[in-house]
């Protein structure tokens, strides 16, 4: 408010200074006020008294009445946009038909109703949501791995940064797909828009221009940019490719500016993040739950290689290979793809007693996809009693893959067999399986 003289200075309609509300308007718990459209104006008219410098104590250092600032513009832009939501009738393109809309929930900002087993967006708000989230945490929604996408709405403080709540990787992409709002700098006259365009009476006019200090110095000043590892991007104008070499980065948002200190407004945004990598699927095959898929493979004369014992694959009686002349304690097992695929890790977890052999050779465990060297993935043959887990990574084809577990071998049907038991594979698969 202004005093009734021509030397007025702005003070606030309190009679005394008021203390700053300590959370953010899109904080738990949310409530809802029920009242006639005609109000929202004058709630809004009210509620910007509360912007003043003048309504809080001087006790507040720029920082912390920034913060104040800027949670009542968040709270005074909820409230104004309710008006335009309430221009249509809630359950307007949502509950139509033979569905009927049951529920009502926030997500990511917008207002959603559930019908027909899908969340709808409710028509009648501004495509960024009633709500404009702040930083979003535990539980975020995560793009899918081959080519999944989400979207997510934010509303970023010009004097900060905003973390995109994904990772990325090379070949991802980033999208501003929607912006608005305006920054000053404390060192600058101009209000700027989310493109680095000047805003000049709700209008961005442009007059971009780069400034050689600023973080990234062929982009516009003050426009959204986003940091991937030590390099900066421009966010206006088209999509963000993430570079070769890039793994697991997380994004941060934030005004092209070399200092964050002290600017003043608030921008709100949305960003679409779209996971183009293959993805991987891991079968962990615990024999403590049953086969899960493997057979035992089998002996040079067609007979079963081992044995199933209810818990896990195990080596039997000795036998003997193809008719040579040396019997074995062995257990070889199958497993047979639905289709062929590529292979990235592989766990093999065994269980031996060692008997006795000719040859002096410890206990041995093999993890094969075919005859020959190249494909014999796993080939330990110097344990001793114990539990192992063999391990092999790389990228190698497979349809069909054996293990093996042996813990004797001799020239006579006598041997000491001790045991010889397969107790879990885990294979990690290129892309989606089946």
């Amino acid at each position: 408010m202004w005093g009734n003289s021509e030397f007025a200075e702005p003070s606030s309609s309190y009679n005394q200074t008021v203390q700053p509300v300590q959370s953010d308007p899109t904080d738990d718990p949310l409530v809802y006020i029920p009242i006639n459209k005609n109000y929202i104006p004058y709630l809004v008219g009210a509620a910007q008294q509360l912007l003043l410098q003048a309504a809080y104590p001087d006790t507040l250092t720029d920082d912390e009445l920034n913060l104040v600032q800027a949670r009542w513009m968040t709270a005074i832009s909820i409230i104004g946009t309710a008006l335009g939501a309430a221009t249509e009738a809630p359950g307007i393109g949502c509950g139509e038909g033979d569905c009927m809309a049951c529920c009502l929930r926030f997500q990511n900002g917008v207002l959603q109703c559930y019908s027909c087993g899908v969340w709808t967006a409710v028509p009648g708000q501004p495509a960024t949501g009633l709500i404009q989230p702040g930083q979003p945490g535990a539980g975020t929604p995560q793009p899918a791995p081959g080519g999944g996408c989400q979207t997510y709405n934010a509303t970023m403080n010009g004097n900060s940064q905003w973390l995109l709540p994904c990772q990325v990787n090379t070949g991802d992409t980033i999208t501003l797909t929607q912006y608005s709002g305006a920054c000053n700098p404390p060192s600058e006259s101009t209000w700027y828009c989310p493109t680095g365009g000047q805003f000049v009476a709700g209008v961005d006019v442009g007059g971009e221009h780069t400034v050689s200090t600023d973080p990234l110095n062929t982009a516009p000043h003050m426009s959204l940019i986003v940091q991937l590892g030590s390099s900066w991007y421009e966010m206006v104008g088209g999509a963000v490719t993430v570079p070769a070499g890039v793994v697991n980065a997380r994004p941060v948002i934030q005004l092209n500016i070399n200092s964050l200190s002290g600017i003043f407004g608030q921008e709100t945004f949305e960003v679409q993040v779209c996971n183009n990598q293959t993805g991987q699927t891991v079968l962990d095959l615990s024999f403590s739950n049953g086969p899960q898929g493997w057979i035992l493979g089998t002996d040079g004369h067609g007979q079963p290689w081992g044995i199933w014992n209810g818990a896990a694959f195990a080596g039997n009686l000795a036998q003997h290979y193809n008719g040579d002349s040396t019997y074995y304690n062995q257990v070889n097992i199958q497993f047979t793809f639905s289709r062929a695929v590529t292979l990235l890790a592989v766990e093999v977890d065994t269980q031996f007693v060692k008997g006795s052999d000719a040859s002096g050779a410890a206990c041995q465990v093999q993890f094969y996809t075919g005859a020959g060297a190249p494909n014999l993935l796993i080939n330990e043959s110097s344990h001793p009693t114990g539990s192992y887990a063999s391990l092999w990574s790389g990228s190698h084809a497979a349809t069909v893959v054996n293990a093996v577990a042996l813990s004797a071998d001799g020239a006579s049907s006598g041997i000491t067999p001790g045991s010889a038991l397969i107790t879990r594979v885990k294979m990690t698969i290129q892309g989606i399986y089946p």
